[in-house]
């Protein structure tokens, strides 16, 4: 029986190879096609699969609309789309493909993103230049389609396709499934799907809208001055304020023991999130009375240009 998540996508190719490998009695299978851009299937709903959202502005979009525009070997000079797939289908009379991803493995676009959203959103300009100039474009993108990977397997290769960009910490935990907890105890709150688990992540993929505006990586540091655990009162958690990768890499290796500081943590999550919440609205207001109350020159009690905390002359500043 087919998963509800179950979905294929069928579309004509120039050309469908297999590349075999030493592992393929292992169940694994490669295979390489070449489609014409306009023959390209919007697959805009399964780049969640990918380790970040793909970016409609920046110089690595731009570089690449410029050279699906301006050069006809765009299809050497692009380094195409990769696939992540339950299953591929090719006809060879009718020269046509069948992809078939299954959600519920984590099947998409797992490099290529940039591509794949610029290749959609340029197809109307490249269909005005084609008729324009009464001839075809050739403009051709390869994709590569991989089948019988695990979950696992799967996490690995994404990382290993996008070290070009580096991708960030948060983006692999997300593709591993590691904020499982978080997710679960925030799920109800109604910031939830403000929060980005991965590095860049859009609302519902659509770069028509902004990134999402809260971080995991915030999440965790706020998560990380409550394990008792690793700190104490002679050693502060620093790194919550200072290195917010260290705390991710901390709640990764950490989610992994079966005695998990911050699985037992998650469900408090919300309480954290409030105080924390609460502390940053009230503190001016508390600043401002406390320099009223107690301090002559009233004038200096400007929370906006505070540094720090300090003591001087035996007494708190």
């Amino acid at each position: 029986m087919k998963s509800p998540e179950f979905t294929s996508f069928k579309f004509p190719v120039t050309d469908f190879k297999r590349l075999e490998t030493p592992l393929d009695r292992h169940g694994y299978r490669n295979y390489y096609c070449t489609v014409d851009v306009f023959d390209l299937p919007d697959m805009a709903k399964w780049n969640k699969s990918n380790v970040r959202d793909a970016k409609a502005r920046g110089k690595v979009p731009q570089a690449i609309r410029e050279s699906l525009i301006e050069n006809p070997l765009f299809g050497y000079g692009n380094r195409g789309i990769t696939l992540m797939a339950e299953k591929v289908d090719f006809d060879n009379k009718s020269k046509t493909v069948e992809v078939c991803f299954d959600g519920n493995k984590k099947h998409g676009i797992y490099d290529g993103g940039h591509t794949r959203l610029i290749l959609n959103s340029e197809k109307e300009n490249l269909m005005s230049m084609q008729e324009q100039q009464d001839e075809s474009l050739n403009r051709f993108v390869r994709l590569e389609i991989l089948v019988g990977f695990n979950s696992m397997e799967t996490t690995y290769i994404a990382g290993a396709r996008n070290t070009s960009n580096q991708v960030r910490d948060e983006s692999i935990l997300e593709q591993q499934g590691k904020f499982g907890e978080i997710k679960d105890a925030l799920r109800d709150q109604p910031y939830y799907d403000d929060i980005a688990f991965k590095e860049y992540e859009l609302y519902d993929g659509n770069p028509g809208r902004p990134p999402k505006p809260i971080s995991i990586k915030d999440i965790v540091a706020i998560l990380t001055m409550f394990n008792t655990r690793d700190y104490s009162s002679l050693k502060h958690p620093v790194q919550a304020y200072s290195q917010k990768s260290e705390c991710l890499k901390r709640f990764g290796d950490d989610v992994n023991r079966k005695d998990s500081v911050f699985k037992k943590l998650a469900p408090m999550l919300p309480t954290f999130l409030y105080v924390h919440d609460l502390v940053h609205l009230m503190l001016p207001s508390l600043y401002k009375d406390y320099a009223r109350k107690y301090r002559d020159d009233v004038t200096r009690g400007d929370f906006g240009r505070l540094k720090g905390v300090v003591f001087k002359d035996g007494g708190l500043l």
